[in-house]
């Protein structure tokens, strides 16, 4: 999931009603509003496997959702610092080989980031 995706994501989470959501009766997600009262935000009625689609959309409450795009962020920076430890171990080790040697064959942390980006991005796509 791209960066762009996950901005999106973000965003509708932020104007969507805010949780928890639950299922009401078989197939209404329903949430509450400042008075306390139920309403629904969503149905399934009259959809195949409509028990199962509600309990699944109740489960993904705005906060559920921004809580997983959270996590994404957290993971993706130590994906991003791991590459840049892996590349300076690497640099240090090979230290007495020339650059065009190079056991990782990356002589730019900037560029290799940015390859690694680029090519996240194209899995994206």
């Amino acid at each position: 999931m791209n960066r762009a995706t996950r901005k999106r994501l973000r965003e509708l989470a932020a104007k969507a009603t805010p949780g928890p959501w639950h299922v009401d009766g078989m197939w209404d997600v329903s949430a509450r509003d400042e008075d306390c009262e139920p309403f629904v935000i969503a149905s399934t009625e009259g959809q195949q496997d409509r028990d199962r689609n509600a309990a699944f959309i109740a489960t993904a409450d705005p906060a559920t959702v921004t809580a997983l795009l959270d996590r994404v962020d957290e993971l993706e920076r130590a994906l991003i610092e791991a590459k840049r430890r892996l590349f300076l171990v690497g640099r240090t080790m090979d230290a007495d080989v020339s650059r065009e040697e190079s056991a990782l064959g990356i002589h730019d942390i900037d560029a290799a980031l940015a390859d690694s980006e680029d090519a996240a991005r194209e899995d994206d796509k």
